[in-house]
């Protein structure tokens, strides 16, 4: 009766859910919350009536969830520190909960596609043609994600999830369909980079080749002349940077200012910049992290060791406005010590491995979501090396909400298949 319960629910209305949800994911204030919100109460429901029932997969992905969270909750009670430093981890909880609804819902993988690509078309409709848009110089941002960096990077998840479900069109049965598909997922896939190039997210374009060839790759791996498709799309990649380094344009300029930076820094010591400012805190990051690297200093002990180092003129006066490291690997070690970098390790070692057993699948569409969550996963860990991505709840939510519906329809096909 629960099975066909949670049937009903998810036919009748999680698929028109998702669709409503890309409207409000990037462009509502509080949108991204409602479709997990509304899941993890479900989820809560069926839990209470006894239907806790795991597989292996759903038992170590939420063991590598709980352990973040155990990570940050006990970094939170040893500095004792404020209970709203715990709003992120408890996300990481949250999501098991959704996690195990989506593996028993019956949802069309076509409506998850269809999510990726509305909701990039509404992003950039909201941030381009609505004229609410947000500047920074000559940088885009949305009205929702009003910082370019969290932005562009969010974007570009987007495409490269909108690239991948090119590989799920192969197991459509009508050719129209197919090209229809294909369409919109190829022009979701260049508006995503556009609004990323737009944004001046420069971090994240040092993923672009790899995720490109790395999601090429696997949506040519069956197709005739394979080596040929493989060798022309790193030939796109090269032909795309020396165009856009031919003539002026904002990428050039950020790519430009970046040398900069990386000379003034080094050669002057100046830390007004925005990588100087970067490299001056990883280098402060490390020499604060050294005083606790097993427990860390918590967030309020790095931002107090900080302030000290100001204080003694040891350190920019310009950095006080920061606090966190811009680098989520040095900021877990700064903050929880060891084991937070540990659990975040765990945790992305975890996923990998889950999607990458299924990267050569038998089902397109499971290849598909596998492809999809592993090029999410490629991403953030890109991010991470020049953005603390964790600690606003958009970009905590946004990369957890991927892996809930990729891991979640994966297992739900697998568990379909085994009790057919």
């Amino acid at each position: 009766m629960k099975a066909i319960l949670l049937n009903k629910i998810s036919v009748s209305w999680l698929e028109w859910a998702l669709l409503l949800y890309a409207l409000v994911f990037f462009t509502l204030p509080g949108g991204i919350n409602i479709l997990p919100g509304l899941l993890f109460l479900l989820g809560l429901g069926l839990a209470s009536s006894g239907s806790w029932s795991l597989c292996v997969d759903e038992r170590r992905l939420f063991f590598a969830f709980t352990l973040y969270f155990i990570a940050a909750w006990l970094g939170w009670g040893f500095h004792q520190e404020p209970l709203n430093i715990l709003d992120e981890p408890l996300k990481f909880l949250m999501i098991s909960v959704v996690l195990f609804v989506i593996v028993r819902s019956h949802v069309r993988i076509a409506f998850f596609w269809a999510f990726v690509v509305l909701a990039l078309l509404f992003s950039a409709i909201d941030a381009i043609w609505i004229g609410d848009y947000a500047w920074d110089g000559s940088r885009l941002a949305g009205t929702v994600i009003t910082h370019p960096l969290y932005f562009g990077n969010l974007s570009l998840l987007f495409a490269f999830l909108a690239l991948a479900g090119w590989i799920w069109t192969e197991e459509l049965p009508s050719v129209r369909m197919k090209r229809l598909w294909r369409l919109g997922l190829i022009l979701a896939f260049g508006l995503g980079v556009m609004l990323s190039l737009l944004s001046g997210t420069r971090g994240g374009w040092i993923a672009i080749p790899l995720a490109f060839y790395f999601v090429f790759y696997h949506l040519v791996g069956s197709a005739p002349y394979r080596k040929i498709w493989r060798i022309l799309a790193i030939s796109i990649l090269v032909l795309g940077f020396v165009t856009l380094m031919s003539f002026e344009n904002s990428v050039q300029q950020r790519l430009v200012l970046a040398w900069h930076d990386l000379v003034g820094y080094f050669d002057a010591g100046e830390v007004s910049s925005s990588l100087g400012a970067r490299l001056e805190m990883w280098r402060l990051g490390v020499e604060l992290g050294s005083e606790s690297p097993f427990w860390g200093l918590g967030q309020n002990g790095y931002v107090a060791g900080l302030q000290a180092l100001i204080d003694t003129g040891q350190a920019h006066p310009d950095l006080r406005q920061f606090a966190q490291l811009h680098n989520q690997y040095l900021q877990e070690w700064v903050f929880r010590g060891v084991f937070g970098l540990g659990a975040l390790l765990w945790l992305f070692f975890t996923l990998l491995k889950f999607y990458m057993a299924r990267l050569t699948s038998p089902c397109a569409a499971t290849r598909a979501l596998a492809v999809a969550g592993a090029v999410s996963c490629f991403l953030y860990l890109d991010f991470f090396l020049s953005i603390s991505m964790w600690h606003l709840n958009a970009t905590t939510l946004s990369f957890l909400i991927v892996i809930a519906f990729t891991a979640g329809f994966i297992l739900a096909r697998e568990n379909a298949v085994l009790t057919s």
